[in-house]
């Protein structure tokens, strides 16, 4: 077992640390997006190698995102390829953000992993081994400017509580409420124009479920923010999810988001758009984690799938 994991360590460690810890900087994260999303879904539906195809040509494109290694390490241990499911989750533990070392404890994953990992011992002794790799990760990666992020966006998310979901008991004036949120906003506005957008990839913060949601209430904020929004998303710093509830709420109807009122006829417009932007075509949800079971979108079906997959043996 030791040798096992000493002949990876020796030899890919210092490789995937070398490329892993600068910050994702992309051309463009679009297609990565499309390719991962469709891998996602074949994995769920047991077509393994399927998955392993779409994750390697989206890892061709673009610096992979820890969630997808994770996935894949997954596609191997159900293929039983010990070396090349260690392999993924050795590059995911050395990619910024990443908790595939934590996530791979939980009994729901021990199943999966065991089926390579069989020893009891072994696969906690490689658990223990990407902890210490995420170690070695973060020494580099949490730098000053690192910190500086997390303390200003801590910073943003008070101010809004404290206007928005203030504490029993404190009444807080309209005007001052206003004021509040134009005060982040400007602040948020001013900080990605100088430093790049704060997403999760970059420091490991929904931002967007709650700043964003700000951002998007107003007119005026979302034409300020939505150039600067769309190149973090082609860069793969914003969540195509999270992008895509700003485009809904200054869309005159449906755009890219599923609930219980969509019909049959919205299916080629939010198809199309959520395309456009990255979003899955296949599940609902913002795709952040890896985990959880997922439930198809309504228009899958085959003829669905000989038009939009993305797999080698659909392509004309």
């Amino acid at each position: 077992m030791n040798c096992f994991i000493s002949f990876f360590k020796n030899t890919l460690l210092t490789c995937f640390l070398a490329v892993s810890i600068s910050t994702i900087n992309a051309q463009d994260y679009i297609q990565y997006f499309r390719l991962v999303n469709e891998a996602e879904y074949w994995l769920e539906q047991h077509e393994y190698k399927y998955a392993e195809e779409l994750y390697l040509k989206a890892f061709d494109l673009e610096q992979a995102v820890w969630k997808d290694c994770y996935l894949l390490s997954k596609c191997y241990a159900y293929q039983g390829d010990k070396e090349r499911c260690y392999q993924y989750l050795q590059k995911c533990a050395a990619l910024p953000i990443s908790l595939g070392h934590t996530i791979m404890r939980r009994y729901d994953q021990r199943d999966v992993f065991g089926m390579v990992f069989d020893d009891p011992t072994e696969l906690e002794a490689v658990a223990a081994e990407l902890a210490e790799i995420r170690g070695m990760t973060d020494k580099k990666y949490k730098d000053k400017h690192y910190t500086l992020l997390n303390d200003q966006l801590d910073e943003w998310l008070a101010a809004y509580n404290a206007v928005s979901m203030p504490k029993e008991g404190i009444i807080v004036k309209a005007e001052d409420r206003k004021a509040a949120h134009e005060k982040i906003v400007s602040e948020l506005l001013a900080f990605i124009k100088k430093d790049g957008y704060p997403g999760y990839y970059r420091i490991g913060t929904d931002m967007g479920s709650i700043l964003l949601s700000l951002v998007a209430s107003k007119e005026a904020w979302r034409l300020a923010f939505q150039p600067l929004l769309e190149q973090a998303l082609h860069q793969g710093q914003l969540i195509p999810y999270y992008y895509g509830d700003v485009l809904e709420k200054q869309a005159a109807s449906v755009y890219v988001m599923v609930d219980e009122t969509i019909t049959a006829k919205d299916y080629p417009t939010l198809i199309k758009n959520r395309l456009a932007i990255g979003m899955s075509i296949f599940y609902k949800g913002t795709g952040r984690t890896p985990l959880g079971s997922k439930k198809p979108l309504p228009w899958i079906d085959e003829a669905f799938i000989q038009q939009y997959s993305l797999l080698d043996r659909y392509q004309k």
